[in-house]
């Protein structure tokens, strides 16, 4: 584990700033809400009028059991503040809610993601420079970001190993990559989507039972932002 503060939303930003877009921060931070049960992404049918004959799926946002109590970061906050108005929320409504304080979507990372790091030391810039992507890694920003490749990087070794059989290591194994997992997306597609179809083989079959039945993992896999213009 990490010997860190920082949220892997942090990290995976420190990692890359420049890169980051607006739509991996959401990803991320709704997909890392979901694994550690604050909300939940639940599939419903409903009926999309009073007079429709045939229900819909929807997927739709919802507190998890772990909300109640929960003490946010602050860029978490803007996340789950509307689960104290609503009972559900779909994805894109709740990305408008977060954003409709910022007139670009690019204020809401250097607001909620860039201004805290730079506060407590981790990264620093000036505008002019930021505008052109232009940041500067401070040495303690820069020994989260060497210890957090090593642990990914230790991870990802771990996740290869396992063959075509399901065994319950790999669910303790997933787990401790966290949101971690979903970089290898990018990184390592070929691993990723045998790491998908796994979850999907443990989420249907449920070989350990229904503590290790990865219902997070299957949760955050399905959140879609590809709605999401830039």
């Amino acid at each position: 584990m990490l010997n860190t503060d920082l949220s892997p939303v942090e990290i995976m930003f420190l990692q890359s700033p420049a890169k980051t877009k607006i739509t991996d921060i959401f990803s991320n931070i709704l997909k890392d809400l979901i694994l550690r049960n604050i909300i939940r992404f639940v599939r419903i049918y409903n009926y999309p009028t009073e007079r429709s004959r045939k229900k819909q799926k929807y997927f739709m946002f919802e507190k998890g059991e772990n909300y109640t109590g929960y003490e946010p970061k602050p860029f978490e906050k803007s996340f789950l503040s509307p689960f104290e108005e609503y009972e559900q929320l779909q994805t894109k409504t709740l990305t408008n809610y977060v954003l409709r304080n910022y007139s670009m979507p690019s204020g809401f990372i250097n607001k909620r993601i860039f201004m805290p790091l730079h506060k407590n030391g981790y990264i620093n810039s000036i505008p002019v420079l930021k505008s052109f992507g232009f940041y500067n890694i401070t040495h303690k920003g820069k020994d989260v970001i060497k210890e957090a490749n090593e642990f990914i990087a230790e991870q990802e070794q771990k996740l290869s190993s396992f063959g075509k059989d399901l065994k319950e290591e790999f669910v303790d194994v997933l787990n401790e990559t966290g949101t971690f997992t979903f970089k290898f997306k990018k990184t390592n597609p070929e691993l990723y989507s045998k790491i998908v179809s796994d979850i999907k083989r443990i989420y249907i079959n449920r070989p350990f039972g229904a503590d290790k039945d990865l219902t997070n993992f299957m949760q955050a896999i399905n959140v879609d932002l590809n709605y999401f213009k830039e």
